[in-house]
């Protein structure tokens, strides 16, 4: 946190702190989608492909709702009170 709010970047501490959150969330989105074909397939292989589509699926998610929506503000209120 002290490394991204006080790098010396031109903007504010709250810029700094959420610009890394939000640019990454497009790729994450897409392997998201990209990984329900993998939960929907039914060929050859596909009982080891469920189970690993559905842990994957799982950690992109979250990621997509921690990553701009609780880590941004959680990091503001800790430099806050510092």
């Amino acid at each position: 946190m002290r490394t991204v709010a006080d790098s010396g970047v031109p903007g504010s501490a709250k810029a700094n702190i959420t610009r890394p959150c939000t640019d990454g969330w497009p790729a994450m989105y897409i392997a998201t989608t990209r990984c329900h074909l993998m939960l929907r397939s039914s060929g050859i292989g596909s009982d080891v492909q469920r189970p690993l589509a559905t842990v994957i699926i799982g950690g992109l998610t979250s990621t997509l709702i921690f990553a701009p929506v609780i880590i941004p503000p959680l990091y503001l209120w800790l430099a806050k009170r510092k």
